[in-house]
């Protein structure tokens, strides 16, 4: 796979979309967001 700044922008916008829908847990420090590593395991394990 190649990364470029279109592929982490899309991955981004994907992420916010998630954090949005609640599927995802996330709090922003200094603008960024940090996303919960269980929240992500759990969502793609279908948990």
């Amino acid at each position: 796979m190649i990364i470029n700044s279109k592929t982490v922008s899309l991955f981004e916008a994907a992420v916010h979309r998630l954090i949005q829908a609640g599927k995802l847990k996330a709090q922003m420090e200094k603008g960024i967001y940090k996303v919960n590593a269980g929240s992500v395991r759990n969502y793609i394990l279908g948990a």
